[in-house]
């Protein structure tokens, strides 16, 4: 990811829309070097690989985000959105499901 992205991930103080977008930035990435390696995206090869790939992420993030909520950290986005439908049109979450919890929106200034 270019520096300028990632230096802005953090702008609005979103901390799970930030690992969103930086993890499906990253998923992108694999998957296109997938592409390359295992050839047309609907052979039975790439679309496992697409299945693997995507479900270790969509997973992890959405342990994570979990993980961040029981510590009061985040909470459920008022838009419904779910981390495995994609990008939403959300200022507070872009598609995680989650954004920043009262509690840690008053700890976590940004300047």
């Amino acid at each position: 990811m270019n520096p300028e992205k990632s230096e802005q991930l953090l702008a609005d103080g979103q901390l799970a829309k930030a690992i969103y977008l930086r993890h499906m930035s990253a998923m992108k990435d694999i998957l296109n070097l997938g592409e390359i390696k295992f050839g047309d995206r609907k052979s039975d090869t790439y679309r496992y690989f697409k299945k693997v790939v995507m479900d270790a992420f969509y997973n992890a993030m959405a342990d994570l985000f979990a993980a961040m909520e029981r510590e009061g950290l985040a909470r459920k986005c008022s838009c419904g959105a779910s981390v495995r439908h994609g990008y939403k049109a959300c200022d507070a979450c872009n598609g995680a499901g989650h954004c920043n919890s009262e509690e840690f929106d008053s700890w976590f200034v940004v300047e």
